[in-house]
């Protein structure tokens, strides 16, 4: 391929991945503001405000307004409302851009990182993944097993790409990862009297 034709096409392909990342950045969203209500992580009184991962529409979590389609577009709806809700002028937490911002570095990392249209989805499906769980894990402490347990599979069954690690490779790496941090948890219960690890 010409090299002019392959930087175009690696250009396309960057701005694709960053757009898609965009849309997962915002969904994204909805699962790090829901899913902790949904999954049992937070006080019982804010569970059935949230809603679900399909339903209400997005609202202002201050007056629960629900937004418009123009006021969902990544980072450029947060950037126009100057970080504030329009019909309430509350502010906004900096964590909707900036998940939606990782998102797209995620989906160009992933486009970037190989040329086979499998390692790519599998790279950006974990990346998005541990920024969701970065992010929950942040505001609650808590990594929530809806996300975590399928992400061990999703992980192990990776590995069976022809550019991934092997398949014994990634179940000792598995193993070794939940026995380091259930050791340092165990010893953490042990000492204090309570669990100290998410």
């Amino acid at each position: 391929m010409d090299s002019s034709l392959s930087s175009n096409f690696s250009a396309a392909a960057a701005l694709v991945g960053a757009i898609a990342g965009l849309l997962i950045g915002s969904f994204l969203n909805v699962v790090i503001h829901r899913g902790p209500a949904l999954w049992g992580l937070i006080e019982p009184g804010n569970r059935r405000s949230r809603g679900d991962l399909v339903a209400p529409r997005s609202y202002c979590p201050a007056c629960r307004t629900p937004l418009p389609a123009l006021r969902l577009i990544p980072v450029l709806s947060y950037l126009a409302q100057r970080g504030r809700c329009a019909t309430c002028s509350a502010p906004i937490a900096l964590r909707y851009p900036l998940v939606e911002i990782g998102g797209a570095v995620i989906g160009i990392i992933a486009v970037i990182w190989s040329d086979a249209p499998l390692q790519i989805l599998a790279t950006a499906v974990l990346g998005w993944s541990l920024l969701c769980l970065a992010a929950i894990d942040a505001e609650t402490g808590f990594l929530p097993d809806a996300i975590t347990l399928p992400l061990i599979g999703l992980g192990l069954a990776a590995s069976m790409l022809p550019t991934g690690p092997s398949p014994l490779a990634s179940v000792i790496g598995a193993v070794a990862g939940f026995s380091a941090f259930a050791i340092v948890g165990a010893a953490y219960a042990r000492l204090r009297g309570r669990d100290g690890l998410g």
